[in-house]
């Protein structure tokens, strides 16, 4: 069964677009299919992939050709690109018209649905707006798990729980009743800082079964292959290469996420 998940929380600079292309390629290039949603309307995942958002986006997808097309990434990984026009309240007007028969929250389902009937899929991930507007709960609807991207900041729980409390409610609207966090992860994360440790240790607490063991470190290599468009496996090649002679904590630490995740989901790894 096709694994959607939902990166998401309410907060903007948590990483989860950085989440979301880092998962995507190192799942890829495990043999797993990947598919890469983009939802915010800001499209930095698209823009990130340096796919332009003409290509086959999701605003037209849903509102104009009614077909789902993706743009490939490399052989195991596809993007569908974000819009600025998936604005919410520019969302929430189109769904009146187009969809005006249909349950709001359910027209990503309803349109993705041919996509997540398929064997040869494995994972769709999904970067979500910092809200929990008409489009969020649209993914939701979709999705079989939530991932919690948060910064060691002193409302990093509070922002934890309101997103666990929303998946709650989520599930008791019978939209989507399977609905289920996969895990909340510590991004940005500087082991020499007090109150990054100490924000760690208070999310354990809070969260002993949700909070993965990963944590992603601070490391500006990660800003710099979102910067060049680069998927973060191809970016550490060439840093092992010699290109660029550094340590690239991020890819180790994503990585660690992948095995993390997969072990959560019950996956084994494919054979290449």
């Amino acid at each position: 069964m096709t694994k959607i998940i939902s990166i998401l929380n309410e907060k903007g600079g948590v990483g989860k677009t950085t989440t979301t292309s880092s998962l995507g390629s190192i799942l890829a290039s495990r043999g797993f299919k990947v598919v890469m949603l983009d939802l915010d309307p800001q499209a930095d995942l698209t823009l990130a992939c340096k796919k332009a958002d003409e290509d086959a986006n999701i605003y037209d997808i849903l509102f104009e050709t009614k077909k789902v097309t993706g743009v490939n990434v490399n052989p195991n990984l596809v993007l569908i690109p974000g819009s600025s026009k998936m604005a919410a309240t520019k969302f929430k007007t189109k769904v009146q018209d187009e969809y005006s028969l249909m349950h709001p929250i359910t027209v990503l389902r309803s349109v993705f649905k041919s996509l997540l009937v398929r064997d040869d899929i494995h994972f769709v991930l999904i970067d979500c707006p910092p809200n929990l507007d008409l489009v969020v709960q649209n993914a939701l609807a979709m999705s079989t798990h939530v991932l919690i991207p948060v910064v060691a900041h002193s409302f990093a729980v509070n922002g934890a729980w309101s997103i666990v409390d929303f998946i709650k409610k989520f599930r008791e609207s019978d939209i989507n009743p399977e609905l289920a966090p996969v895990g909340i992860l510590m991004n940005s994360f500087d082991q020499r800082l007090n109150i990054h440790r100490g924000v760690y240790e208070l999310c354990l607490e809070s969260f002993p079964n949700l909070l993965f063991d990963t944590k992603i470190r601070v490391n500006t290599k990660l800003a710099e292959n979102t910067h060049l468009g680069q998927e973060i496996v191809t970016y550490a090649k060439e840093l092992s290469e010699g290109k660029f002679p550094n340590k690239f904590s991020g890819f180790e630490d994503f990585t660690q996420l992948a095995d993390e995740l997969l072990d959560r989901l019950g996956y084994k790894e494919l054979a290449i």
